[in-house]
């Protein structure tokens, strides 16, 4: 069974898995899972029904949006108003990380992170950024200096996992991160739906092991691209 095959059997499971996790409070953000909700825009056949109307808005989004709105614009307040205070510059972050503006979020995470290197919640929401622009060694070289001064930081190892999967075609690597997140005993995921994940990415292993497919190459732990 080829490579691609057996990343593609694993996708499914591995991104519903996904759902649920999060660093900031390990509830509320959402993790991992590659983006792929912008196809590209084609223009119609010829022939093609006409495009139907937008439908109505829910009220509901419509009052949590603006919300969302203002919120951003009261964050964005205190940031001007305390420049040498990360704490806003977090809360913008989040803010359009929620809103899935990545490359703003990482904008004031990174001025965050000047003031506040040591906070590895917040290098991982910054690396989890990156990899949700497609910034695979980016995001790699975030989690992977967390690890290094963290080894054992449970989200930092599952996004590693999800990298190594779904950015690198790496199964072993993927493995590898997660039997570290397992080993952990981390009370902040469920850790017996990551050990059927494993059993699942050994199969995979093992069928491609008989059929004599060439193995990935394995990465070190919290290994940074260069280094």
């Amino acid at each position: 069974m080829h490579q691609k095959t057996l990343i593609m059997l694993i996708v499914g499971i591995v991104v519903g898995f996904a759902a649920g996790y999060g660093v900031r409070h390990f509830q509320e953000k959402t993790p991992l899972a590659l983006p792929k909700d912008h196809p590209p825009m084609n223009a119609p056949a010829p022939g093609s029904p006409a495009p139907q109307p937008d439908p109505q808005p829910d009220p509901r989004q419509q009052a949590q949006m603006e919300q969302l709105k203002r919120e951003v614009e009261l964050s964005l307040a205190e940031v001007k108003a305390r420049p040498g205070d990360p704490a806003p510059l977090k809360k913008a972050g989040n803010l359009y990380y929620d809103q899935k503006e990545f490359q703003k979020a990482i904008e004031y995470y990174e001025q965050a992170a000047r003031l506040d290197p040591k906070d590895t919640n917040l290098q991982v929401d910054l690396a989890t950024s990156y990899w949700y622009l497609q910034q695979t060694d980016k995001a790699v070289e975030g989690l992977g200096a967390v690890l290094k001064s963290h080894p054992d930081h449970p989200q930092a190892l599952y996004n590693m996992g999800i990298i190594m999967l779904h950015g690198r075609n790496d199964l072993k690597g993927a493995r590898e991160y997660w039997a570290r997140l397992v080993a952990t005993k981390t009370e902040t995921m469920d850790l017996q739906q990551i050990r059927q994940r494993l059993e699942v990415i050994d199969r995979m292993l093992a069928a491609q092991k008989t059929d004599g497919q060439p193995q990935p190459a394995r990465p070190q732990p919290g290994g940074m691209p260069g280094k």
